[in-house]
């Protein structure tokens, strides 16, 4: 093999391992960008990249389930509690649970209090997924706080002319987490608010409502509304996540 063979053969070596540790390193960062991102929104929204991180990271230790301690400290940040039950119904692991949460569930049962067809003192939210085999169901459960919150406000707030009075008990809360409250009419449009940001909408279509109230890591704000049946008049409560908070005083 002649010098210059042997050159050509040495530049396609190089570049073929450069090429190799180029990709491994692109490989990587993106790995540990989607990782942070997964985290991220496990924070946000633990009843879905929480729970679908917490599958994914579950280990067998002998007979035992061992979680992830990270998740599990972002889990108990929520406020939340966590199950995981057996194709029986029985809960095998809990978290945070509160006292008055069942320790097993029937299939009709379980679907009752899912679907709120039952009374249930927490909202919940499930997650079933198979992992190396084993099928995983995980009950994630919540006070609802905002829900309570906003029923104080609108029996305890009273309107004059656009602005909101609240007492100053409730107002300290709302101005700390920098949460405004709406009052709207049948239309969905704004009569009065309380500590409402500049840039926050006014009208509220049908659609608007439900998407924010539903998808509220695609808006920032998290949103929770009580209507009247008697009035006609529905409330609205949102409260912003923390990196909105920090945008809007920049």
């Amino acid at each position: 093999m002649n010098v210059k063979n042997r050159i050509a053969l040495r530049l396609i070596a190089w570049l073929v391992l450069v090429g190799i540790v180029l990709f491994a390193m692109a490989w990587t960062t993106l790995s540990w960008t989607m990782n942070q991102l997964t985290k991220i929104d496990a924070s946000r929204q633990f009843d879905d990249a929480g729970l679908h991180r917490l599958v994914q990271t579950i280990r067998a230790e002998g007979d035992n389930l061992v979680f992830d301690a990270d998740l599990l400290d972002q889990l108990r940040e929520t406020g939340g509690w966590l199950q995981r039950i057996d194709e029986q119904g029985q809960v095998t692991d809990a978290f945070f649970t509160p006292a008055d949460v069942p320790l097993s569930y029937g299939p009709g049962e379980l679907n009752a209090y899912w679907l709120g067809k039952s009374p249930f003192p927490y909202r919940l939210y499930l997650w079933i997924q198979e992992k190396n085999g084993v099928l995983h169901t995980l009950i994630y459960g919540e006070t609802n706080k905002e829900d309570k919150l906003l029923q104080r406000l609108a029996e305890q707030s009273s309107v004059k002319g656009k602005a909101i009075n609240v007492t100053d008990e409730l107002r300290v809360g709302l101005t700390d987490s920098d949460s405004w409250l709406q009052l709207l009419n049948q239309a969905g449009t704004e009569l009065a608010s309380f500590n409402k940001p500049q840039l926050a909408i006014s009208d509220f279509s049908v659609q608007d409502l439900v998407l924010r109230s539903s998808y509220p890591d695609r808006y920032g704000t998290k949103v929770v509304s009580y209507y009247d049946e008697q009035t006609g008049l529905t409330w609205v409560l949102s409260t912003p996540y923390p990196a909105w908070n920090q945008a809007r005083s920049r």
